[in-house]
């Protein structure tokens, strides 16, 4: 399951964050953007339990990450 993970930050920290999602495992690439978001995370997981986790509990855990919104990609 692929899907697109659309991150806003506190100011300055889009470095930071940028560098600790590309650690994770499920993170294929992420990209700092001009915008309403800050990052654009691609991830690629099993399913929708690890992509639940992985937002959930890993990347919205973090205390610079102010909003997400997960696209899953649908074919």
């Amino acid at each position: 399951m692929k899907a697109y993970i659309l991150i806003t930050v506190a100011p300055g920290t889009e470095k930071k964050i940028k560098e600790e999602l590309k650690e994770l495992p499920q993170i294929k690439e992420v990209d700092i953007v001009y915008g309403t978001y800050d990052l654009i995370a691609i991830a690629e997981v099993e399913g929708i339990g690890e992509l639940h986790e992985l937002v959930l509990d890993t990347i919205r855990q973090k205390k610079e990450v102010e909003r997400t919104v997960t696209l899953v990609v649908a074919g």
